[in-house]
Formats: C-alpha cells, sequence, structure tokens
C-alpha cells in the first residue's frame, strides 16, 4: 500500500472495484475523505455507519445530482475495497494515520 494519499488514490483508480476506474474523480474525492474518516470507518457500528453517510452525502454534493445513486454505490464499494484489503493490518492503520496528519 502506498504511503501517500496520492499513491492510495492511484491504487484505488488502478487496481480498486471496476466503478471506481471508470469514474477517478469521484474515487479520488472519496479516498480523501476515507482517509480522513478511517477511525471512524474502523470503529464501532454507530461510528461506521455515520462515517458512511457522512462520505456519501459529502462526495454527492460535489457532483452533479444525476450520480448521486452511482455515487453512494461506490462510496460503499470502496470502503469495503479498502477492508477487506486491509483488514487487522496495523501498518496500514498506521500509514493512514500518517496521512491524517497532513489533511
Amino acid at each position: 500500500m502506498a504511503q501517500t494519499l496520492a499513491g492510495i488514490q492511484l491504487e484505488a483508480i488502478t487496481k480498486g472495484p471496476l466503478l471506481g476506474r471508470l469514474f477517478p474523480d469521484i474515487t479520488n474525492e472519496c479516498v480523501v475523505l476515507i482517509a480522513k474518516n478511517w477511525m471512524a470507518l474502523t470503529g464501532p457500528t454507530t461510528e461506521k455507519k455515520w462515517a458512511k453517510k457522512y462520505i456519501q452525502d459529502k462526495v454527492a454534493t460535489a457532483f452533479p445530482v444525476v450520480y448521486a445513486w452511482l455515487i453512494k454505490f461506490l462510496v460503499v464499494l470502496l470502503i469495503k475495497w479498502f477492508a477487506i484489503k486491509n483488514r487487522r493490518n496495523s501498518k496500514f492503520n498506521d500509514e493512514m494515520k500518517t496521512i491524517q496528519s497532513y489533511l
């Protein structure tokens, strides 16, 4: 996994879900918000729900209304992709903390 936000964005666009590869701008925005809210996404269930809803709403307002359903689906796919790829990986969690300190 890359140690910078740009590296994580590049990996999400090249190796992430197919829908993320088709819409790189939306994917980049999602990755930034996922990085900012990583601790909430790996926390208790109520925090996960809040973070997922927050990211979906934030990204949906940044892009046209036509993409609203697509954005919500893409956010869920990217969160699952990050979670599956980095489950119980303390090195990745440390990298995310470092990235969060720069955001």
